[in-house]
């Protein structure tokens, strides 16, 4: 639910940063934006360390912190290029709705990553009466 939310917001406040015309307004924008980025890696980062075995975590978070951080002078750089032709409100308004299409895919296919991490995460807390992370709803357990 965390990343769910935290990609939401940030994708939402960068649209609402795109479209408004009011100083404070875009302090809002962004306090939202910035909330969503911090929940979105928080929860990622959790979510991760939780799934992976002790033996592997450094491996596989070196891995984890070079995606999110090691591509983003690349993500910076092509962002500026399309803003240097398509100006920086639709470039922004774009990368904000990139953004949100990413959480709905995301929410769509949470259900099958569900199932795909059940018997890693059994394996790793086998006493949990309760699934460690995201645990199914009613109506997501009836569904698959």
């Amino acid at each position: 639910m965390a990343v769910r939310a935290g990609g939401a917001l940030m994708g939402a406040g960068i649209v609402g940063f795109s479209l408004s015309p009011w100083l404070p307004l875009s302090f809002v924008c962004l306090m939202f934006t910035g909330m969503g980025g911090v929940l979105l890696m928080a929860s990622s980062n959790t979510l991760v360390q939780s799934m992976v075995e002790d033996a592997k975590r450094g491996r596989v978070m070196s891995i984890f912190t070079m995606a999110f951080t090691g591509t983003m002078p690349l993500g910076n750089l092509a962002v500026g290029a399309i803003s240097n032709q398509a100006g920086v409100r639709s470039t922004l308004m774009a990368s904000g709705i990139v953004c949100v299409i990413v959480v709905l895919f995301f929410f769509r296919e949470l259900p099958r990553l569900r199932k795909a991490a059940a018997p890693v995460l059994a394996k790793l807390n086998p006493n949990a009466a309760e699934p460690m992370v995201y645990p199914l709803t009613k109506k997501e357990n009836s569904s698959g």
